[in-house]
């Protein structure tokens, strides 16, 4: 992984205060660092990052925007999992994290006989030319000609002499951080510890934080790929599962294909029949001043436990109505009323006028497909096609997400090919491991495996924020 495509998530902050305290904001939680008798604030700090780093949920080398006060400029110091550190401009100087630092906080530093005014300076130094010990002053203060105002050299040289007392308000920033609930930490809570998440459950805090928010108006989401058997509609049920369970009432997932969609057939039924063609000719009273919302019950399905409705595509074997574009349009103006989030499923047609119309009401672009290699092939067509029609039609592809599920058991190196083929096509790039509560029948939610359900959550919030 170069220094180019390390992802800029988690979001990860780190504020030196003149007070010689650290706060690190990971995914919006923070945590205060101070020197005490128990060690150094900025090696706690950089010893906390390196877990980050090094934990498995990332296991790769991680963004921290550093800065000395909330007005300062943003430094940016990557933390690498094998535990070394370094300054975004100088990738080529990297420092060990001595995680004895914390214990060993009396220690004299390298500038610690310095005049504050004047930091001693060294001559391209390099890693080799360091002692064992870890730079927890002065070492990369030292390695470049960067001054002691940098967010970053505060790390890296150490505390600097406050000019002046700086109060800091009584009330607390940021939120509060929860007690772990899952994993061993959360069953230590529940027996009368306090202790905090670990990195794992602050991604998955994450991960629900994105998928609860309510946007200043209607979204839509288009779940497209040309190829059957893509896995479209179980893609379109899971992310308005996830979005109205965590989200709250008012997401619609909506058959937007010109015959017979299977959404009817995978999700609940209510004690009518009614589609999208009975929906047509009552649109303009529902979006009349006298409407109300519950008048949607007649034409859509509500899914108790999962928390959405759904609108049937027309469902007649002998059927000969096809919903035109402007049909869609009127349909969507009625949803965006009552709904929130609209998430539509679609046909194979990439010509239908139905299915264009789809795109030029959407927001997000999903991409979903299977580890059958044809489904990736189509979806990827289906981007390249896009990003030359319109500049509408580009951004969405730019900006889509693809969801990989698995269809089969066992480990399938298709897996591996496909996801990293649609890298560079995509956004961002999600794995769904097989499940078999998602091959056939009615999906529910609770169903899933809890490996699956975690990586809906991943998906969905992938999905919200490009909304």
């Amino acid at each position: 992984m170069t220094v180019d495509t390390i992802p800029n998530f988690p979001n990860i902050v780190a504020t030196f205060h003149q007070d010689d305290t650290v706060e690190v904001q990971l995914l919006g939680v923070s945590q205060m660092f101070y020197t005490d008798e128990y060690g150094d604030a900025r090696s706690k700090a950089l010893d906390y990052l390196w877990s980050v780093a090094k934990g498995p949920d990332l296991n790769r080398p991680i963004r921290v925007n550093t800065r000395t006060g909330l007005l300062s400029d943003v430094v940016v110091l990557i933390v690498t999992p094998d535990g070394t550190y370094y300054d975004l401009d100088s990738p080529d100087r990297q420092f060990p994290i001595d995680h004895r630092a914390a214990a060993s906080a009396t220690e004299a530093s390298p500038i610690d006989d310095a005049p504050a005014t004047a930091p001693v300076r060294q001559e391209n130094p390099t890693p080799a030319d360091m002692p064992n010990r870890a730079p927890v002053a002065g070492s990369a203060l030292t390695a470049a000609p960067t001054a002691l105002t940098r967010a970053g050299s505060q790390l890296l040289a150490g505390p600097s002499v406050p000019r002046h007392h700086e109060r800091k308000s009584f009330i607390a920033e940021g939120p509060v951080l929860e007690p772990a609930k899952q994993g061993w930490r959360g069953t230590l809570n529940r027996m009368g510890t306090r202790l905090d998440p670990g990195p794992s459950e602050l991604l998955w805090r994450d991960d629900v934080k994105q998928v609860s928010k309510h946007w200043p108006g209607p979204r839509t989401i288009a779940i497209a790929n040309g190829k059957g058997s893509a896995n479209k509609t179980p893609t379109t049920v899971m992310l308005a599962a996830v979005f109205a369970r965590y989200g709250g009432a008012g997401v619609l997932a909506w058959d937007n294909n010109e015959t017979r969609g299977s959404l009817a057939w995978r999700t609940q039924q209510s004690g009518h029949s009614n589609t999208v063609l009975e929906l047509l000719p009552e649109a303009e009273k529902l979006l009349g001043t006298g409407a109300q919302s519950a008048e949607m019950s007649y034409f859509a399905h509500h899914q108790p436990e999962d928390k959405f409705d759904v609108l049937h595509s027309d469902q007649s074997v002998d059927g000969s109505h096809e919903v035109s574009g402007e049909e869609v349009n009127a349909i969507h103006r009625v949803a965006a009323k009552y709904y929130r989030l609209i998430v539509m499923d679609s046909g194979n047609n990439e010509r239908a006028v139905n299915w264009r119309a789809m795109i030029e009401r959407s927001q997000q672009l999903v991409v979903p497909c299977t580890n059958v290699e044809d489904t990736a092939e189509a979806g990827a067509r289906m981007l390249e096609a896009l990003s030359n029609r319109d500049e509408h039609s580009r951004k969405l592809a730019q900006g889509a997400v693809a969801i990989i599920s698995k269809r089969t058991p066992g480990k399938d190196p298709n897996m591996d090919r496909i996801v990293e083929g649609f890298r560079p096509l995509v956004r961002e790039v999600v794995t769904i491991p097989y499940d078999k509560a998602l091959v056939s029948g009615v999906i529910h939610f609770d169903a899933l495996n809890s490996d699956t359900k975690r990586a809906w959550l991943r998906a969905t919030a992938a999905v919200a924020k490009g909304l």
